[in-house]
């Protein structure tokens, strides 16, 4: 009966993997036949059930940028650089929607050039890397130990002292990978204006954001979500009108 159960599992991944790859197909296929409704309707499927999947987001924002979404492409191809950091072709596609919407946004990197290179080697790498420094700092204590009255000493000493360095670097680098696809500290605005309150209750609208414009997340309400404007103004808009990255 386990074994069986165990198949069944087997069996039941295989068939999803299969079907996402037909729904990922099937919006390319419609993308090259213009029909771009269907090509968001097959990329959404793909990235609601793969929400790692970077080209399904880069596709995805693609299908939304010929449908002239472009609130909704900026929001597709920021997630796909949060899942790539490395996607150099989704930042100039940013870009070009920002000249569509033409309301005086532009894109403003969520990280830093140094972090964007970090999270592009991504988490496994970076815990290979410590693994392999553990190695080396276990040899240097060997070496230590052994050369301890030796003339040798000082070399060691300084060799364990950067080593050290390097393992800490390595897994903060690690950590900060693994957890960075989980941060969910952005969000893009996909309506065309969005009205601000002052706080969650309030009905009058103080003024309105547009299209496009990339806010930090705050906190989320039942209805409403708490951010923070990029001139540093905190402000409450409705959850409708953001999609989170």
């Amino acid at each position: 009966m386990k074994s069986l159960s165990i198949f069944l599992a087997i069996f039941s991944f295989t068939c999803s993997s299969f079907l996402h790859a037909n729904s990922f197909d099937d919006g390319l296929k419609a993308a090259n036949e213009k029909n771009y409704k269907q090509a968001i309707h097959e990329f959404e499927e793909v990235a609601k059930e793969e929400p790692e999947n970077s080209a399904a987001f880069y596709n995805l924002g693609n299908a939304y940028y010929k449908n002239k979404e472009f609130g909704k492409a900026i929001w597709a191809y920021e997630t796909s650089i949060k899942l790539n950091p490395k996607n150099a072709e989704a930042p100039v596609n940013i870009e070009l929607c920002y000249r569509e919407l033409t309301n005086g946004n532009s894109w403003q990197p969520s990280i830093s050039g140094l972090q964007r290179m970090i999270y592009g080697i991504g988490s496994t790498t970076w815990a290979i890397l410590s693994i392999l420094i553990s190695c080396l700092i276990g040899y240097s204590v060997f070496s230590l130990l052994k050369h301890k009255n030796t003339p040798w000493k000082r070399f060691h000493v300084m060799a364990l002292f950067g080593e050290s360095i390097l393992f800490i670097g390595f897994l903060i680098a690690a950590n900060s990978s693994a957890n960075y696809p989980a941060n969910h500290d952005y969000g893009i605005i996909t309506a065309k204006t969005s009205s601000c309150y002052l706080d969650e209750t309030t009905k009058s609208s103080d003024f309105t954001i547009n299209e496009g414009a990339k806010v930090h997340i705050l906190s989320e309400k039942a209805n409403r979500v708490e951010v923070e404007l990029l001139e540093g103004r905190k402000v409450f808009i409705s959850k409708k009108d953001l999609r989170i990255i």
